[in-house]
C-alpha cells in the first residue's frame, strides 16, 4: 500500500469540501484501509449526514460500473462498520473522545455537549444574568 498522509481540507462554505472528503475517503477505503480505521469530519450535521450518503452512492456506484468485486466486498464491510465509524462533527467526535476520560478531564460524569436547543437557552440565560449584573 502507498504511503498516504493525513489531509486537512480547509475551505468557504459551498466550496466543495464535501466532495473532496468523499473522493479521499473513497480511495482510502480502495487503497484497503479498514473504515473503521478512517476518521472523517466536517462542521454541520447536515454535511455529515450527506458525507455519509455520498460515501455509501459512490460505493454503489463503483460497484456498478465496475463490478461487484473487489468494491461489492468494500461497500458490505463499509456498512457493518457504520456503527463503528468516525464519520460525523467535530463535536461529536470531541465528545466521543472526552466521554470515554471525564475524570482525567475534569469533567462530571455523564457530561454531555448540549443540544441546539438547549444551547441557545443557556447563552441567553447566560446574556440575561450578564446584563441583570
Amino acid at each position: 500500500m502507498p504511503t498516504l498522509r493525513h489531509t486537512l481540507i480547509s475551505a468557504s462554505a459551498g466550496s466543495g469540501k464535501t466532495y473532496q472528503l468523499v473522493q479521499r475517503y473513497l480511495q482510502l477505503l480502495t487503497l484497503g484501509v479498514p473504515p473503521d480505521r478512517i476518521a472523517a469530519m466536517t462542521f454541520t450535521r447536515k454535511a455529515a449526514g450527506e458525507f455519509v450518503n455520498r460515501i455509501l452512492l459512490g460505493l454503489a456506484s463503483l460497484v456498478e460500473s465496475e463490478g461487484r468485486d473487489p468494491h461489492g466486498a468494500v461497500l458490505r464491510e463499509v456498512l457493518r462498520s457504520l456503527p463503528r465509524l468516525r464519520l460525523g462533527t467535530i463535536d461529536s467526535f470531541f465528545a466521543a473522545v472526552t466521554g470515554c476520560f471525564p475524570l482525567e478531564l475534569g469533567l462530571p460524569v455523564g457530561a454531555a455537549i448540549m443540544a441546539e436547543a438547549e444551547s441557545k437557552l443557556a447563552a441567553k440565560g447566560a446574556m440575561e444574568a450578564l446584563l441583570s449584573a
